[in-house]
């Protein structure tokens, strides 16, 4: 007695801390708090981190040095020169720009002290200049791959999108899956009852002898084949509940899961009202979904792209200027006041010329642009391909479906009749346990078939949001 106390506490507990869930509550948690929702934002970052560190490259950087030499070392003789000790100081500001230029300027004091000269300080500042002149003349390769980055940025941002949504199908698609599967463990325990209480009654006539043994055996049996069919049930039903706690680590932990009030046949309803939306559109309703702008951000990307790849193997030629004023005298104060009062101008200018005298850069240049290509049509196509396709077929698929699930309703209702019917035969012994099993297994297998055709509509529609996401559908969450 005691411990039926404490059996009847404990499940009383589990069931006081299981978790309700319906479709609302799951599409919520892939929104905010998923594992699968960071891993679909690093490629967005991925694209982002891209873009800033180019960008890096233009800003101001400033950098300071300082150096102490002293070696303290003899010379080998008087004539040659041992510079120690040696003070070395810098201040640098640097910035590369998008026009191709490169620009610094700086200010140094540099002391030495040798056999012959004690502190000799040279102080100054500078000022340099590097310029692509052909290459990326005025920043026209910078400006290439600049807007290219900012394409890709832009369609990762969509892509993530994209993919959220998606993933919020595959939930709901998953709660659907649940439910159809609760449905047909329903069904599967109604006929089971049904039988089982065939099983009793032929046991009792059995008794009377009204009854043979080889009926009591077949209903036996088939009480044992529908058990089985319902194991598999709740079986497949764990694995789905799997699947929903790998989605939702964190908020289900090792909670019981229960589900809340729902309604397939409202749903399909709305699936229908939904169904009759999309097809008032003759063609692809562009304005619900992201794949437009994604196409456009790609025909973008490949000119930008292909554009970059042409100057690949192009000779590099930089025009590089540096002018130094400078003030030398015996200690730092002395050479900046000889700086400042009498300083001396120097100008420095040179060209480097770096050309490619081999074919290997235009192999690869060769070989880059097949690659930019083929993989920016081939997502292209696939876009187009999509875009098209689940419009067109989805309500296609729908209507289809309707009328599978008209004539399966029509065929549920006349085995219905018809079981009824053989029931009232079979306890007026007019047909065999056999002919009524029959008829129960077809009102089964018909019950089922119509569940799973219900949750393939729901499913279809859900399908079709994850390509158009702002279809404007209540039923699209």
């Amino acid at each position: 007695m005691k411990l039926n106390f404490l059996l009847c506490t404990t499940l009383l507990s589990l069931s006081a801390h299981a978790l309700e869930i319906d479709e609302s509550t799951l599409v919520n948690w892939a929104k905010t708090s998923s594992f699968t929702k960071n891993q679909i934002e690093i490629a967005k970052l991925q694209a982002a981190n891209e873009e800033k560190s180019f960008n890096e490259n233009f800003i101001y950087n400033f950098g300071t040095e300082a150096t102490y030499i002293n070696t303290e070392e003899q010379p080998f003789t008087q004539f040659v020169p041992v510079q120690t000790p040696v003070r070395n100081f810098q201040v640098k500001l640097e910035k590369a720009t998008k026009r191709g230029l490169k620009i610094s300027t700086s200010a140094f004091s540099n002391q030495s002290t040798n056999n012959f000269i004690r502190r000799a300080t040279s102080t100054g500042v500078t000022l340099s200049l590097s310029a692509d002149l052909y290459k990326d003349l005025l920043g026209s390769l910078t400006k290439k791959r600049e807007l290219s980055l900012s394409l890709q940025k832009k369609i990762a941002n969509e892509e993530a999108s994209i993919n959220e949504k998606a993933f919020i199908a595959e939930v709901r698609k998953l709660y659907w899956s649940i439910i159809a599967n609760n449905e047909s463990i329903e069904i599967a325990k109604s006929l089971l009852r049904t039988s089982q209480k065939l099983e009793q009654d032929t046991l009792e006539r059995f008794k009377s002898r009204v009854a043979d043994k080889d009926e009591l055996t077949r209903i036996s049996s088939q009480v044992q084949a529908r058990k089985g069919q319902i194991y598999l049930l709740e079986y497949e039903r764990s694995n789905l509940l799997k699947q929903l706690r790998n989605l939702f680590p964190d908020q289900l932990n090792e909670q019981s899961i229960t589900l809340k009030n729902y309604s397939i046949p409202n749903t399909v309803k709305d699936v229908l009202a939904c169904s009759a939306k999309i097809s008032a559109s003759k063609q692809a309703p562009l304005e619900h979904t992201k794949y437009d702008e994604i196409l456009t951000y790609l025909e973008a990307d490949l000119a930008a792209q292909l554009a970059i790849n042409e100057k690949h193997d192009d000779p590099e030629v930089n025009l590089i200027g540096e002018a130094t004023y400078l003030g030398n005298d015996f200690g730092h104060s002395d050479s900046f006041d000889q700086l400042r009062n009498d300083g001396r101008a120097g100008v420095t200018v040179g060209l480097a010329v770096n050309i490619p005298l081999s074919d290997e850069k235009k192999d690869t240049q060769a070989v880059r642009k097949e690659l930019i290509t083929k993989g920016n049509i081939s997502k292209y196509k696939e876009i187009q391909g999509k875009l098209s396709s689940f419009h067109i077929e989805t309500v296609n698929s729908i209507n289809v479906l309707y009328k599978v699930i008209a004539a399966q309703k029509k065929n549920t209702k006349l085995l219905n009749d018809t079981y009824v019917i053989s029931n009232k035969k079979f306890k007026q012994a007019r047909i065999t346990a056999q002919n009524l099993l029959q008829d129960e297994d077809s009102l089964l297998q018909s019950n089922l078939n119509e569940i799973q055709t219900q949750y393939n509509v729901i499913a279809t529609i859900i399908d079709y949001f994850s390509v158009y996401g702002d279809a404007p559908c209540k039923i699209n969450l």
